[in-house]
């Protein structure tokens, strides 16, 4: 008798369980429509047209101060599909493999598939290679090889307009997608197997390219030129980032053909010209990218799947567009690590949270609005633990919504020359954002690795560790509240010091 209770219990706890569709989009600040009004003291730009994630937005908690732990793909993926801070992880490059250098960490796709769900993914989740299996995690995070369309043949990494019917990467990957969903629903609406589906969106990353009507939507008269085009005053050359990509993708290495041959110096910046055509690429990016998020969430809809489907939306990390003149992520600055985070639990309504939220709270928010106990907290040095969280659940913003205090400061970091076998030229700047408006940062020098070698190329040495007895000159203080651009770098004010 107690055998069959058993069996009942755990039948209801299945039936009780929601799936999951995960979805990412690469190098996305939150430009969004339904964040014009979050972002308007921090950048400017055009209404976006985005009307997919902003109708997901009338259904999910909606995070308007979400931060990434580190503003590079691949070491923010790993962070935010682990629930561990880079530190943990050892991924400060987009070659490290955290399995390699950090530990054998439960993944959250792992997870549910370790609970029985069918794991699928398409697209960039992991910071992949096309379909090699072991920078996508498989076969640990997944049931079936991640799938990755080639890339199209883009000669170089500025925007391109294409026919509405081209196979655009994107285009492809959803289409994918869109069969995977198929496949998994018919035993998702019985309630035999839940499934958890990633998608993930290569826009608005470069190279811009996206169909013709998406250029469009955007005309030159509504592109503005950033709010602050310069570097802030008495900056450290170290927390600026030279541009390398746009500038290999507009001109020549020297860019001599634009008379400017010291481009990808601080301060030295684009004509106002190319700087608005750059926006508008982005911009479309943006709209392009909604346009494939619309069709996997309209799929979830037309197979009923949607009341029983917790959906995340969120971006690896964010992007400058001629923001301090620069045109990168993999910095400190508040653009650079601020990203869109939207999480859709079934009968709920929409709620919008400015409390500060970090990306490494993901994996313990889904873990819960799926129906499973809450993870426990990792240790203070977490590498032997399989499976725990560096991050808090972001449920109780359901109950709270824009009474959720969030957090008291959110924490993010940048790598400097951790594949240098120079020991003096390795270095980590350590951001502590609080949420009365302040950003501190400091620059601390790495310990000479105790296993000095690589796992591979471009991979950083393992076992790095921070020296905190080593800091570096020059760290960094603004006031956000006075100066949301970061203008002007505070640490020199005495009257700060106390």
């Amino acid at each position: 008798m107690i055998f069959f209770l058993c069996l009942a219990t755990l039948a209801r706890l299945s039936l009780a369980r929601r799936n999951v569709l995960f979805l990412v989009a690469d190098d996305f600040r939150p430009n969004l429509g339904l964040y014009d009004e979050a972002n308007a003291p921090l950048f400017n730009s055009p209404h976006m047209i985005t009307p997919h994630l902003d109708r997901l937005a009338e259904r999910s908690l909606v995070f308007d101060k979400a931060f990434c732990q580190t503003s590079l793909c691949g070491p923010s993926r790993a962070s935010f599909l682990t629930g561990r801070r880079p530190d943990t992880t050892r991924v400060h490059g987009n070659g490290d493999r955290f399995r390699e250098v950090g530990g054998n960490f439960t993944t959250l796709p792992q997870f549910f598939k370790e609970n029985g769900y069918t794991t699928l993914s398409s697209g960039k989740i992991f910071h992949g290679y096309h379909n090699n299996s072991k920078h996508n995690d498989f076969p640990w995070s997944w049931d079936e090889k991640p799938f990755q369309a080639a890339d199209i043949d883009v000669k170089n990494m500025s925007y391109h307009l294409w026919p509405e019917d081209s196979p655009l990467k994107d285009i492809v990957n959803t289409g994918y997608a869109l069969e995977q969903l198929r496949q998994v629903a018919p035993e998702a609406l019985l309630h035999e197997k839940n499934f958890f589906l990633a998608l993930g969106i290569h826009k608005p990353h470069q190279p811009w390219d996206f169909p013709a009507s998406f250029y469009d939507l955007y005309s030159k008269e509504s592109i503005e030129l950033p709010y602050n085009k310069y570097a802030p005053s008495d900056m450290p050359d170290l927390a600026w980032t030279d541009f390398a990509n746009p500038r290999k993708a507009y001109w020549d290495w020297n860019n001599t053909n634009l008379g400017i041959p010291d481009l990808g110096q601080i301060n030295v910046t684009f004509p106002d010209w190319k700087i608005k055509q750059i926006r508008r690429a982005y911009y479309a990016s943006v709209s392009y990218m909604d346009s494939q998020m619309g069709r996997i969430l309209t799929e979830l809809e037309d197979l009923d799947l949607a009341s029983n489907t917790v959906v995340a939306f969120l971006g690896d990390h964010g992007f400058q567009l001629g923001e301090h003149g620069e045109y990168s992520k993999w910095n400190n600055f508040e653009i650079s690590n601020r990203v869109p985070l939207l999480i859709a639990v079934p009968g709920s309504s929409g709620k919008h949270s400015d409390g500060l939220v970090e990306l490494v709270d993901v994996f313990p928010t889904i873990v819960e609005a799926a129906g499973f106990p809450t993870l426990s907290t990792c240790s203070q040095y977490s590498r032997d633990e399989a499976l725990c969280s560096e991050g808090k659940s972001l449920l109780p913003a359901l109950d709270e919504g824009t009474n959720y205090q969030g957090k008291g400061a959110v924490f993010y970091q940048r790598g400097y020359g951790m594949w240098s076998w120079d020991v003096t030229k390795r270095m980590m700047a350590y951001s502590i954002r609080t949420d009365d408006g302040w950003r501190y940062t400091e620059y601390i020098y790495m310990k000479e690795p105790a296993a000095a070698r690589k796992v591979e190329d471009n991979s950083a040495p393992i076992d790095q560790e921070p020296d905190w007895e080593r800091p570096a000159d020059h760290p960094e203080l603004y006031n956000l509240n006075n100066d949301p651009w970061e203008t002007e770098n505070l640490y020199k004010h005495e009257e700060l010091s106390q």
